[in-house]
């Protein structure tokens, strides 16, 4: 996706193969893992959808574990009024932060939360996050 290419630093692009290699590189993982790519696009497509189904159901917050460079907050149609809690390690997020600035994507709606898994308390950083509404109805799939 063009967004997930934008937001990679230069020097992976070089990683990034060209639309024959990328043939070639799914051909030789589906040998190797039969399946691998299939579930991984399925997966993706399985949770945008279900993401953007409790939007219009009219959840209001979003909080993406370990966001890394996850793009649903910039990509999915979503009411303005939704929040995005991009929660993750503090210097992932400030590789992201960077991407997003390089790419002039604006972060608009997105809170980056930063928490190390290891040793913070997941629910005491939310709750001590100003844009966290606490007391929001709660869903998860």
């Amino acid at each position: 996706d063009d967004l997930a290419r934008r937001l990679l630093w230069d020097e992976f692009e070089v990683l990034l193969p060209g639309e024959e290699a990328a043939r070639a590189l799914r051909e030789a993982y589906d040998r190797k893992f039969p399946g691998l790519y299939g579930h991984v696009a399925g997966r993706t497509v399985v949770i945008d959808a279900a993401v953007e189904a409790a939007l219009a159901r009219g959840l209001q917050q979003v909080v993406l574990l370990g966001a890394g460079l996850d793009s649903r907050a910039y990509r999915l149609n979503a009411p303005a009024a939704a929040r995005w809690f991009e929660v993750d390690m503090p210097e992932s997020q400030a590789d992201k932060r960077r991407a997003l600035k390089a790419a002039g994507v604006a972060a608009d709606g997105v809170t980056f939360l930063p928490v190390n898994f290891e040793a913070d308390s997941l629910e005491e950083r939310l709750r001590a996050c100003p844009e966290f509404d606490a007391g929001a109805p709660p869903e998860s799939r």
